[in-house]
């Protein structure tokens, strides 16, 4: 059974975050409870909006593949990298303040590197949810880790209870316009995943594309074929019969 921990931040970059940790015991009690803080860090914030703003910076040509042909954007992606860089080594530095070590140290202390551990982030603060997470250092040694983000108010998220059910992954597979591509050892590799349930659409129209959408659960949607991005709108647009995707 998953190891659960609550990690409960609120406040901002200009005035700090209170952080309160919860960690699930066996009996499904929040238990171990222990508090920290996150100082300021309003240039953490602005290394973030540097990033994203390059990052948006990759449309602005309006990339896409045409058959075996590739325009690429590497000169823009290089231009990228140093910004991300940038915003991982402030932002794993910001997680070594003094005033976040209670919490992180708790965190070592009781859970186990070998245990299965889902650690629900909960903050109402966005741009919180939007830094590099995966790079924190407790991942790094704690490879059984889920993390996932949620708001503050994490009560309404039910009780974990194992099941011994196996469900199958639920796969939406779109193949689109193939002209030029083989999309044949997609449709291979999809069909031999024994723990999963793939339904196919070839070049769907919009309606058929949106019924399948909406009516489905899907873990994952997959996606074959020609598209272009249309940033205007942040579709992605097949080029089979005028499909897009929000």
């Amino acid at each position: 059974m998953p190891r659960l921990a609550f990690l409960k931040i609120i406040g901002d970059f200009d005035t700090g975050f209170i952080v309160n940790l919860e960690i699930v015991g066996e009996d499904n009690s929040r238990q171990m409870v222990k508090s920290g803080a996150l100082p300021t860090a309003p240039e953490l914030l602005n290394c973030l909006r540097i990033w994203q703003m390059q990052y948006r910076k990759l449309g602005n040509n309006n990339s896409r593949i045409i058959g075996k042909k590739v325009i690429a954007t590497s000169a823009k992606s290089n231009q990228l990298t140093p910004c991300a860089k940038q915003l991982e080594v402030s932002f794993r530095q910001w997680l070594r303040s003094p005033e976040f070590q209670n919490v992180n140290l708790r965190l070592r202390e009781v859970l186990n590197t070998k245990d299965d551990i889902r650690i629900w982030l909960c903050s109402d603060n966005k741009d919180l949810h939007q830094l590099p997470w995966c790079t924190w250092g407790f991942l790094e040694r704690y490879e059984k880790v889920e993390l996932a983000l949620s708001q503050l108010d994490f009560d309404e998220i039910a009780e974990f209870s194992p099941s011994k059910k196996v469900f199958k992954v639920r796969i939406l597979a779109i193949f689109g316009n193939n002209k030029g591509i083989d999309l044949e050892p997609d449709r291979k590799l999809l069909s031999g995943l024994s723990d999963a349930e793939v339904v196919f659409l070839v070049e769907p129209q919009r309606s058929e594309l949106y019924e399948y959408l909406w009516a489905g659960s899907w873990d994952i949607v997959f996606f074959a074929g020609h598209s272009h991005n249309d940033w205007a709108t942040r579709n992605i647009v097949s080029e089979s019969r005028g499909c897009s995707l929000n």
